[in-house]
């Protein structure tokens, strides 16, 4: 038996690993179709992931790395911040009658369960998103249809009414609120490459008849792109989530046989997609998988042990990710209502010391909200002007006497203090931060003579029981996507929680999606509509809510060109960091280390891994064969 996969069969039940079968030009004859190439163990995502609806996958980095491997949008954007062609196959922007259009061609293509994908189901999934009573910040990137704003505030329009038609079953016709310069068209297209505006299947989700289990379940989970997920298991027992080696924490992804085929195609099934398949385990340890990394047992991993970064840093392929890891703060709380308070908590936080330490220099110290790869209209970098204005930036170093004023001042006017409760995912680098600030808020506060309690929760998931066919069924929730979806409507905070730490992220290269989402009308979050005198449009989670940022969101959306509106995004995000609603801590990155033997794997602008035409040299030394498998079952009993 080969070295290589002796060791990868005889450890399966110790670390995670995602075998990807690769098939190469001209040597599939020999083999069966659904077992091309070799098992290559890779390890691309450290955590679970609770969800898999991509219009809900904004809160967590691994989550939207996996959203691009089984999901598809219209456009995508190459490494480079190019427009490329996905599911689109054509475009053109033109006028009719007085009013400005735009035809998008889709290309055949299928959904994993062998139906055709059509222009119906991009209407129906961006109907979804702009439901007023569906919370998506995704809205935002589509406000230039004509009604798309109205219907999502219940403005006497419905979302029958949001200009988008199947004019044919492969044509998307798209009327504007307005005609749209060449500068706009381009930003409407770099907005279209969104996973969050990816298509989902209408009845896949209506099947399911609940919102949280068509995106949990296998069954139901029906998706568009060059994978889809074929096993999903987190070692439920009795209620109970188990991490231990004898419990199925299976994930699998395989080869979406359909992807730009028919059920009745003739094309080999590894023509446009090369993997056959990705198989992981949760309870993988990231330490433990980065030893089989070098020890040749794992072909890439998407991160690095912390005590390793210092030696393998300069080594990895490193990549913004457009996310900005932040502290969402509860400002309906009394211990955040004050905004003198927000500022200093964020203003004594050392952001270049937590950079250096806790990361070990992966994360770059956050100068704003708005993160590393969202262009300054329509070129450079829109972090880097507001890096460049001292007047704004965030400082990366701790100023603990301003921020001990702070405090006093707002104790002086009545601040109270109360009790901080920080909702952290459970792994050692967030616990590690959220521990080291919790320390730093507890000295300030005290200093500054304010009575408050600061504590940190490690928490990933929530058990969820629902019932089906008489049959009660364990299910978990992302504990923190939860928090922050509920919170939406919740009047008493974050499921019990005043603080959520998030990856924040920039859905789309423009920093108008990512800003207008602290807006009033333009947030995403649609209307609560709890009878007449209920009903109101729904502000940001943080209950932020500011009518002088609120007039800066809507004058950049107005605004028809790039420069004033771009200005006008510059000066919203000044008021957004001087109000603190959210503390931005980083700007987040990823390194991915890839041994020399696999070739043809990429990243996008987003930093999502690309991989559809990855290749292992020499794969014939990595085929198991019937006694590789019998031996490996032995080993493993």
């Amino acid at each position: 038996m080969k070295r290589v996969l002796a060791l990868l069969l005889a450890l399966t039940t110790v670390f995670a690993v995602m075998a990807t079968s690769v098939g190469c030009a001209g040597e599939t004859d020999e083999k069966k179709e659904e077992d091309l190439g070799a098992e290559i163990a890779s390890f691309l995502v450290s955590g679970e992931i609770y969800d898999f609806d991509p219009a809900k996958a904004y809160t967590n980095d691994d989550a939207m790395k996996v959203m691009s491997l089984i999901y598809e949008p219209l456009f995508t954007l190459d490494a480079n911040g190019k427009i490329q062609y996905a599911l689109a196959n054509s475009y053109r922007f033109y006028e009719d009658r007085n009013e400005f259009k735009m035809d998008i061609t889709l290309r055949e293509t299928y959904w994993n369960d062998g139906s055709q994908v059509t222009a119906q189901d991009v209407m129906w999934s961006w109907w979804r998103i702009l439901s007023p009573d569906f919370a998506c910040q995704a809205a935002t990137l589509l406000y230039d249809i004509k009604n798309a704003r109205a219907a999502k505030l219940g403005d006497d329009k419905s979302v029958e009414d949001v200009a988008v038609t199947d004019s044919e079953p492969l044509v998307l016709t798209i009327t504007f609120e307005r005609e749209l310069n060449e500068e706009a068209q381009q930003n409407f297209l770099r907005n279209l490459t969104s996973i969050a505006l990816t298509p989902v299947k209408e009845t896949a989700v209506t099947k399911a008849d609940r919102d949280e289990v068509w995106t949990k379940r296998v069954s139901y989970i029906v998706t568009n792109g060059p994978f889809a997920i074929r096993a999903m298991g987190y070692g439920i027992k009795d209620g109970e989530l188990f991490k231990t080696n004898n419990t199925p924490h299976e994930f699998r992804l395989e080869r979406n046989s359909y992807y730009r085929r028919s059920q009745e195609s003739v094309l080999p099934k590894d023509m446009y997609v090369t993997p056959y398949k990705f198989l992981s385990y949760w309870n993988t340890e990231l330490t433990d998988a980065f030893a089989d990394f070098i020890e040749g047992a794992i072909f890439i991993v998407g991160d690095i042990p912390l005590e390793e970064r210092e030696n393998y840093l300069d080594k990895a392929v490193v990549t913004n990710l457009l996310s900005t890891y932040t502290y969402v703060l509860d400002n309906k709380d009394p211990v955040f209502a004050n905004a003198d308070v927000r500022r200093a908590l964020s203003m004594v936080i050392d952001r270049q010391a937590l950079a250096a330490e806790m990361t070990k220099g992966l994360a770059i110290p956050a100068t704003g909200f708005v993160s590393h790869g969202v262009w300054n209209g329509n070129g450079g970098s829109f972090a880097d002007v507001t890096a460049a204005n001292a007047e704004v930036a965030l400082s990366v170093q701790a100023n603990e006497e301003e921020a001990v004023n702070l405090i006093k001042a707002a104790v002086r006017n009545g601040y109270e203090g109360g009790n901080i409760k920080i909702l952290v995912r459970d792994n050692a680098e967030e616990a590690a931060i959220a521990e080291s600030i919790a320390e730093l808020w507890r000295g300030v506060l005290r200093k500054g003579g304010a009575s408050c309690s600061v504590t940190v929760t490690k928490k990933s998931y929530d058990l969820i029981t629902i019932v089906e066919s008489d049959t009660p069924i364990a299910l978990c929730n992302d504990a923190v996507q939860e928090a922050f979806r509920t919170s939406v409507t919740d009047a008493a905070g974050f499921n019990g929680y005043n603080v959520l730490a998030i990856d924040y992220q920039m859905l789309s290269p423009d920093a108008f999606s990512a800003l207008a989402s602290f807006s009033h009308e333009l947030s995403g979050n649609g209307i609560f509509a709890g009878g007449l005198e209920e009903s109101r449009v729904l502000t940001h989670v943080s209950g932020f809510n500011n009518e002088e940022y609120n007039q800066l969101i809507d004058d950049a959306f107005a605004a028809e060109d790039m420069a004033t509106r771009t200005e006008l995004l510059h000066q919203a995000e000044a008021l957004l960091l001087e109000e603190m609603p959210v503390v931005p801590l980083f700007f987040n990155r990823q390194a991915m280390l890839v041994k020399s033997e696999l070739q043809r794997v990429y990243t996008d602008y987003y930093g999502h891994p690309v991989l559809t035409r990855a290749e292992l040299r020499n794969y014939h030394n990595y085929i198991p064969t019937d006694a590789d498998e019998a031996a490996g079952e032995e080993k493993t009993a």
